[in-house]
């Protein structure tokens, strides 16, 4: 019976309008996976929709959580904001070789992870993300697998107590010098033992975005026993991912081409380019500590001067209407 109701739902799903298919991916996994259909006609029409769905997926910096960063006090995930603290590696991986798991430490503070390499007692929503250049109005969905094991949590019922997730999407706003907030949400993700599948769905209705930011907590009200060595409510997360739907679809920055840095590497100075329209250029060391920013009026050529930066390798973000151009720029 479970067997024919999944097939009736599979077929209005496989038939309906590309809105109504943005279920589909995880759908076609639990139908598929989950009743083990061997259906040709299925699995064939599967392939053909999830192939569909990844011309929209984007993968996010690190999503499997497989690089590492080993200092001689903690092992941080690369492109993350976190701390040695209530955060860590596992080989405990859905997928790969490893996750990571946040934890409440010290009986009542909360672990944290936030994407973005910025360090994690400076971290905000607001001025903390990655690039994410994206026109049109739309859902956008961020997902991933994770587990959540609560531990001693103060005796609180296992009910009791979940993770938190926040999602928000940015656009830049050139008057305020600041990023609006485009779409924002809040996931609770309760008790789990063993992995499951998460789906975060956010509406945009701005005509464009520039940045995303996703930020964990371990817990929302727990506290570790009294009787416990401090640690509780573990949140292990892996393969993170998002796609977007409707009328979402990348932006096309015209700006990349003529924003790359010539010459690259460079000693004296390094030229960008002539900005096409009001023009901000942000360069950042590779800790992710920002060393360079300045803005450049339509028409002014972009230089950066080797007198100001010591010999490195260097991150740059080119700002302007168009969007955002990311890239590595070398000082000899």
């Amino acid at each position: 019976m479970l067997y024919q109701t999944n097939i009736r739902r599979f077929e209005t799903l496989a038939s309906g309008t590309h809105a109504n298919r943005k279920h589909f991916p995880e759908f076609c996994v639990l139908l598929v996976v989950g009743n083990r259909i061997t259906s040709m006609k299925a699995i064939f029409i599967c392939t053909l929709l999830l192939f569909a769905a990844s011309l929209h997926a984007q993968f996010i910096p690190n999503s499997d959580f497989e690089l590492w960063t080993e200092t001689t006090q903690d092992t941080l995930p690369k492109d993350w904001a976190t701390s040695g603290f209530g955060a860590g590696r596992t080989r405990d991986a859905a997928h790969g070789e490893y996750a990571v798991t946040i934890w409440n430490w010290y009986s009542y503070a909360k672990g944290r992870i936030g994407l973005g390499k910025k360090d994690m007692l400076e971290y905000d929503l607001i001025n903390n993300g990655v690039p994410l250049p994206l026109q049109g109005k739309g859902t956008f969905t961020l997902s991933g697998e994770y587990k959540y094991v609560l531990g001693e949590n103060g005796g609180n019922s296992e009910t009791d107590d979940s993770a938190v997730v926040f999602v928000m999407l940015k656009k830049f706003n050139y008057q305020t010098q600041q990023p609006d907030t485009a779409a924002f949400t809040i996931k609770k993700l309760g008790p789990a033992n063993a992995y499951r599948l998460f789906s975060i769905p956010i509406y945009v209705d701005r005509d464009s975005v520039d940045s995303l930011s996703v930020l964990f907590y371990s817990s929302e009200k727990g506290f570790c026993h009294s009787n416990s060595d401090g640690n509780c409510l573990y949140l292990t997360i892996d393969n993170l991912n998002y796609s977007f739907f409707e009328g979402l679809r990348t932006k096309a920055n015209t700006n990349a081409e003529a924003n790359a840095p010539f010459p690259n590497p460079f000693k004296d100075v390094s030229s960008f380019g002539k900005a096409l329209s009001d023009t901000r250029l942000i360069l950042t060391n590779v800790v992710g500590r920002e060393v360079f920013t300045k803005r450049y009026v339509t028409g002014e050529e972009i230089l950066v001067g080797g007198s100001t930066l010591p010999i490195g390798t260097y991150f740059y973000k080119v700002i302007s209407a168009d969007g955002i151009v990311n890239g590595k720029v070398i000082r000899q």
